[in-house]
């Protein structure tokens, strides 16, 4: 009997490892693997997921792609960039990066209108951060926003074309572009956030269009390289410390409907000469000019009796001590 015993009871353990081996493998062979299919247009290939929908992870190859050059090869590296991306709710798309296992590095890229038959209208937050390729970004139309930290520290970024249809600039978006020596903001833009282009050391020339109405705290902090700065009329708000440290910015002309200059705004321009203000400011806040040693002159919309009405807070004594020219046409 206990032999008989000992041999069901082997018997029954062996089944149960069988029928476990067994669903394990079924378990196994239902995951879903994804899809692969030929790029018409793009040839890129990218993977698709999203907080906001239940679409699942799928993969487009072209068929047509070169293989990854091996390690320490002097083949340059001619696949395509390869995009991963976001679905969102109303069936668009944001680019979140790129796939360097499966593709190219990006250096001189311009960013599709569409994949896979879904329009791009958003470069995802931290999309491209800390890529040490990557030195022309063409960003199209139909993009609407470039979002939180998409560029930050793409040290070799010396180039950047955002095209009409762009609105939205998010905090520290071009942060740390180190390389980058020019930027246009076009019209389309009506925001920018904090420290959008903060440490931007090479940046030279910002061409802010007429449409931009809001720019945010230290958007342009630490841009050592600027030299000058033309604000347009549409601007509505302007955060502190937008210029603070810009040693090389030598002259600004404000317009616009904005009342006030900010805390800090232009502290430690240690190279600014002159300033263009218009008439709607009614006071500047504490220590928006520290520092400015170099400030020999205030260009002033208003006329003189207006002028008295300006509150100016403490810590602007470069200020105060400038040649004010009343009646001064801001254009």
């Amino acid at each position: 009997m206990k032999l008989r015993s000992n041999i069901l009871r082997a018997v029954s353990s062996a089944l149960t490892v069988a029928v476990m081996a067994g669903l394990i493998l079924t378990a196994c062979s239902e995951t879903p693997s994804p899809s692969s299919n030929t790029s018409s247009s793009t040839t890129s290939s990218s993977t698709t997921s999203s907080s906001t929908t239940s679409s699942s992870s799928t993969s487009n190859t072209s068929s047509s792609t070169p293989s990854k050059p091996t390690s320490g090869s002097n083949t340059p590296d001619t696949r395509p960039v390869k995009w991963t991306y976001w679905i969102y709710n109303d069936g668009t798309i944001g680019v979140a990066g790129y796939d360097e296992d499966e593709g190219a590095a990006p250096v001189d890229v311009t960013i599709p209108k569409t994949i896979d038959g879904r329009v791009v209208t958003r470069i995802a937050n931290s999309a491209f951060k800390d890529c040490k390729t990557l030195k022309r970004v063409v960003i199209p139309g139909t993009v609407e926003a470039v979002d939180h930290l998409a560029f930050k520290g793409c040290t070799k970024l010396e180039t950047v074309d955002l095209q009409k249809g762009l609105e939205y600039v998010d905090s520290w978006a071009f942060a740390d572009c180190v390389s980058l020596k020019r930027v246009v903001i076009p019209g389309t833009v009506y925001y920018v956030g904090e420290s959008a282009f903060q440490g931007c050391t090479k940046l030279e020339t910002v061409e802010l269009q007429e449409g931009l109405k809001s720019v945010e705290w230290s958007v342009f902090e630490d841009c050592v390289s600027l030299k000058s700065v033309y604000l347009p009329k549409s601007l509505q708000y302007r955060g502190a410390d937008i210029f603070n440290g810009c040693i090389s910015l030598k002259s600004i002309v404000i317009r616009g409907n904005d009342d006030s200059i900010g805390y800090n705004t232009f502290d430690g321009c240690t190279s600014l000469e002159w300033i263009a203000l218009p008439k709607t400011i009614e006071h500047i806040y504490d220590d928006a000019f520290a520092g400015c040693i170099k400030l020999k002159d205030v260009y002033y919309e208003g006329d003189a009796e207006e002028w008295k009405n300006v509150g100016i807070g403490v810590g602007n004594d470069c200020f105060k001590a400038a040649t004010v020219h009343t009646d001064y046409p801001v254009e």
